[in-house]
């Protein structure tokens, strides 16, 4: 997942159990509400890389890291690429600060990562000779440990049946040794996502997203196309009673050639673009928030060509404006995350809608129902990048009255003490009254 644009899922078999978003179990997908950066952790040699940009020791990154994310309000870290050699680091890590890890593993993306490139030959041999057995020698190790949220075993696969064989081999190679986990599995391809549900039997679906690239075609089109795409996801791992997490874009990357500068490949969101992603993502369906990416430690070289990115942490470790947006984010969602993975959109936004009412800035809604007891919410989104907008109820709801889940204040529609939404931002309400 070295790009910042990608179209992604996760697909994996695992338990259940736990109702607390920050304190589940091993292996509870369906009951934690991740709220996670993509950190490229690899070895130690990239540990070292890291380190320097803050100024610690090697042996202080992992700790580092998840200190600075705590702070900043994630519960969880996906490490990129990771030495299974440091990965007690970073679970003792994770575990003093409250997050849990998800752990990509460095052999696979190595061995048979499509990435929109031509797969090795004998890509199956590889998969049976390398890759299962390192999975059969390591998941055991981690088994029912808590700090452990899922293992990630691939990532951007082409639509391509032999390969959802072998990843459901994988899959099922790691239940045997360690139940208590998902492995799971990252895409780029509305096409893929339906394929890994209909045939890897998910655990969990992670959609990404980058609204943001560069030459920027507009806002409308951030706008229209990326929600669109969403509730495609949305709809497939509905289908497949599968919950929806989000990876957005944080960050912004240049390609260089031979060390020259060739183009700026993707921009960097404002705040309220940053505020807006959430959002969306909460309204069409988002189980989980997470960021491509924190920082990273150099550059991708190729022949020449390389990636130059910037996350949410400068490659000097500096912090961005962004990044404390994160904060003030996750600060604002934290009261309803738990809510959130029991609410189920009650209405479908099929193509029609989407070509004739989300063009453009303005307020966006959707109405949930909390699976338990049927009482019914209102979420409010804020498409406008630039304005503020009051929060107007939608036709059909235009006398109900409220409660601000947020801040228990009550009001009907229309009061003048109603919500008003900042660029990018939205509102969670329930419906009191019809």
């Amino acid at each position: 997942m070295r790009r910042a644009f990608f179209l992604a899922i996760l697909t994996g078999c695992g338990g259940g159990g736990g109702t607390d978003p920050d304190h589940a179990g091993p292996a509870d997908v369906r009951e934690f509400f991740p709220v996670f950066a993509y950190v490229t952790a690899g070895g130690w040699e990239d540990h070292l890389i890291g380190a320097r940009a803050f100024g610690i020791p090697g042996e202080q990154y992992p700790d580092f890291v998840c200190a600075d994310l705590a702070a900043h309000g994630f519960n969880a870290v996906w490490l990129n690429n990771i030495d299974y050699a440091l990965l007690p680091r970073w679970l003792d890590a994770a575990g003093r600060h409250g997050l849990k890890v998800i752990a990509q593993g460095m052999p696979i993306s190595a061995y048979w990562d499509g990435s929109g490139w031509p797969w090795p030959a004998g890509w199956e041999t590889i998969v049976d000779d390398e890759v299962k057995p390192f999975y059969r020698r390591e998941v055991p190790r981690f088994r029912g440990d808590p700090r452990l949220l899922a293992y990630v075993i691939q990532e951007e696969n082409p639509p391509q049946p032999a390969i959802f064989t072998k990843m459901r081999e994988v899959m099922d190679l790691c239940a045997a040794g360690d139940p208590t986990h998902p492995a799971i599995a990252e895409y780029n391809d509305v096409d893929s996502v339906r394929m890994a549900v209909e045939r890897t039997r998910p655990e969990a679906l992670v959609f990404g997203v980058g609204p943001f690239p560069s030459p920027y075609p507009g806002d409308d089109e951030a706008r229209y196309f990326f929600p669109w795409i969403t509730e495609q996801s949305h709809q497939i791992g509905r289908a497949g009673g599968v919950p929806l997490w989000m990876i957005l874009q944080g960050g912004d990357f240049d390609v260089y050639y031979d060390g020259t500068f060739v183009r700026r490949a993707a921009e960097r969101p404002t705040r309220a673009q940053l505020r807006w992603q959430v959002w969306f993502s909460l309204l069409y369906g988002a189980k989980g928030i997470g960021y491509f990416l924190y920082t990273w430690q150099h550059p991708i070289e190729a022949a020449g060509w390389h990636e130059d990115l910037h996350g949410l942490r400068t490659r000097t470790g500096q912090t961005t404006e962004i990044y404390e947006e994160c904060a003030s984010i996750h600060r604002s969602i934290a009261p309803i995350r738990s809510l959130l993975l029991r609410l189920d959109a009650e209405t479908r936004l099929d193509d029609q809608d989407y070509h004739w009412t989300i063009r453009g800035p303005g307020v966006r809604s959707r109405t949930f129902v909390y699976r338990d007891t049927r009482e019914r919410y209102l979420m409010l989104v804020n498409y406008d990048f630039v304005l503020a907008h009051p929060a107007i109820a939608p036709a059909g709801l235009s006398s109900a009255r409220f409660e601000d889940v947020r801040t228990g204040r009550r009001f009907s529609a229309g009061d003048p003490g109603s919500p008003v939404l900042q660029a990018g931002d939205g509102t969670l309400l329930r419906i009191l009254s019809p």
